[in-house]
């Protein structure tokens, strides 16, 4: 009795060999930027060459590892506190007057508050919105 993945496998390889006869008259043709030596005519720099040793070298693999390592290290030997202090250099202020128009909330309740506030030592810069019914 043929199971179910010996019938998708055997049907797999039947579409991989009927591509490969499929694709036997396909000729490919090479760009006229490419040479023999399957560079391009163009010049490569200095990060062009720095990666072709990169990428034909047997150490860059360690490398990878080696960066791996080192930012896990770096990851877990980062001093962190439970509760940090933070200081947060500003404050927001919500003050509701339902039912007035935003000109008179400046005038009875935002101008007085921010001459208010502009008298406390640190405070450099007041900023003040009124809106209509909140």
């Amino acid at each position: 009795m043929i199971s179910a993945w010996q019938k998708v496998s055997s049907h797999i390889i039947r579409e991989i060999r009927g591509f490969k006869i499929f694709n036997e008259g396909v000729t490919v043709k090479k760009s006229p930027l490419v040479t023999k030596g399957g560079s391009e005519d163009m010049n490569e720099g200095i990060a062009g060459k720095l990666a072709k040793q990169f990428i034909n070298s047997k150490i860059t693999p360690l490398l990878m590892v080696a960066a791996l390592l080192v930012g896990i290290m770096a990851t877990f030997m980062t001093p962190r506190e439970e509760e940090p202090q933070i200081v947060v250099p500003m404050v927001d202020l919500f003050i509701p007057f339902p039912g007035a128009p935003p000109a008179e909330i400046e005038a009875r309740v935002a101008k007085p508050i921010e001459r208010t506030l502009t008298e406390i030592p640190g405070v450099d810069y007041v900023y003040s919105t009124s809106m209509p019914d909140v």
